[in-house]
């Protein structure tokens, strides 16, 4: 049951590491990468003279996250919540079940929202340039 939290953690990251290279390197200036003299930088470069290949990488990458994050998340969490309500709590198998389903996809997705999507875009957004060098080495390795 850890190895699927920390699996679960490891694909939420993973998800976010895709939607902030999508957003960073659409929203990147090349004209100020190109000036910086930093590796990161000419490879931010090249994600970006790319783009299409990049974007369609990166949706890849965070189609495969969130499908693998939902069949391995939702079981794991609703365990979780099976052992803590079931040892409070007396009721029968199948509601505990159908109880512990619905608040795990509901911790799942507000996860999946937050860590996988939202902040990752945000930050991105902020600082596209940065993020677009902090970004290009595992970019490149992936691509």
């Amino acid at each position: 049951m850890i190895g699927s939290l920390v699996l679960m953690v490891v694909l939420l990251l993973l998800n976010g590491y895709f939607v902030a290279a999508e957003f960073a390197f659409t929203a990147a200036s090349r004209n100020n990468l190109s000036a910086r003299p930093e590796r990161s930088a000419r490879w931010a470069v090249a994600a970006i003279d790319d783009l299409s290949f990049t974007l369609a990488g990166a949706q890849l990458g965070i189609t495969i996250a969130s499908l693998a994050l939902g069949a391995v998340a939702e079981p794991s969490v609703a365990a979780v919540i099976e052992l803590a309500v079931g040892s409070v709590v007396e009721m029968s198998e199948t509601v505990l079940h159908t109880i512990s389903l619905i608040v795990s996809l509901i911790i799942v997705l507000f996860l999946h929202m937050v860590i996988g999507e939202m902040a990752p875009k945000n930050l991105a957004i902020a600082e596209p340039d940065r993020a677009a060098r902090l970004l290009a080495y595992p970019n490149r390795v992936y691509t």
